[in-house]
């Protein structure tokens, strides 16, 4: 939830008439990914773990049409631990 919240402070403009899912857990990704094949693009914010690259790694051998935007937060977990760090996510300034 909070790097839904994240992606709202820093990208607002990306997030108008879009869906968008939230999963809390890795856990739920195998119920959602049958709805995949329902959109023309997907952009994807998995966490910048072991787990979260594994999973990213199999959507996009499977899902052409999904773009990771993990490189966003590269060097850190997620994009909340980026937003939080005080760092900007396209420039590297100071947000606050």
């Amino acid at each position: 939830m909070f790097d839904l919240l994240s992606i709202v402070e820093l990208y607002p403009e990306e997030l108008k008439n879009s869906d968008i899912i939230v999963l809390n857990s890795l856990s739920f990704l195998k119920q959602i990914t049958p709805k995949f094949k329902s959109y023309k693009s997907i952009d994807l914010y998995l966490d910048n773990d072991a787990s979260g690259k594994k999973n990213t790694t199999e959507l996009l051998r499977y899902y052409p049409h999904i773009k990771d935007q993990s490189h966003r937060y590269k060097n850190y977990k997620d994009l909340n631990e980026k937003l939080t760090s005080g760092h900007s996510v396209s420039s590297g300034q100071k947000l606050f």
